[in-house]
């Protein structure tokens, strides 16, 4: 796993998913990143959003991913683009209308509090919520929460129904409910300035 990653690290994630992407449209094949945290096997998302709408577009992701970060962010942005049967394939007119964010995660980790006291112990901003239910899982990540305004018992109702459960096993011991902390870059408009996102103070 890497450390926490610099705004320059970050950007270089952003940017690379997009030409991935872009590689792809054009029948070529992106090049990884090498080097330094990018060679250290870690977990992360590629989320496509709309612009300037902000409709989600695509989002795949690893979770407790062996792959370098630097493979990782290619594969998951071809995913979210063209594998993502939520949405229709992105194409090449519709590229310069999306803007992409890298989600890099950190190591989830187990909520080992009563299960009925689940939603005390998850900050939104703060908190993606991971799901593991035998064969079962899902994954939310902190910025759903923000965009929807939910609060914590509905971050975790919106987890089980992801996963396909009744909204309410959330509370059961059967259930595993882990989270994880991140960092979000982004561009601000298609091709343009790249930040890291703050989704609470």
């Amino acid at each position: 796993m890497v450390e926490k990653l610099s705004l320059e690290q970050g950007k270089l994630l952003v940017k690379k998913a997009r030409e991935a992407v872009e590689s792809s449209l054009d029948g070529k094949k992106a090049k990884p990143l090498s080097g330094g945290a990018f060679d250290c096997a870690h977990s992360l998302f590629v989320t496509l959003n709309t612009h300037p709408k902000g409709e989600l577009a695509g989002c795949v992701g690893f979770v407790n991913s062996n792959l370098p970060l630097g493979q990782a962010v290619v594969q998951a942005s071809l995913h979210a683009a063209f594998n993502d049967s939520r949405f229709t394939p992105v194409c090449s007119s519709g590229l310069g209308k999306i803007v992409f964010e890298v989600s890099v995660l950190g190591i989830p980790k187990e909520l080992t509090c009563p299960a009925t006291q689940r939603r005390n112990h998850i900050q939104i901003g703060r908190d993606g919520l991971l799901l593991e239910y035998g064969e079962i899982s899902a994954v939310l990540l902190a910025q759903v929460a923000t965009e929807w305004n939910f609060q914590a018992t509905n971050f975790l109702e919106a987890l089980c129904q992801k996963a396909g459960l009744p909204k309410d096993m959330h509370s059961s011991k059967a259930v595993r409910i882990l989270t994880f902390n991140q960092q979000i870059f982004a561009e601000q408009t298609p091709k343009g300035k790249i930040v890291q996102k703050k989704l609470f103070s």
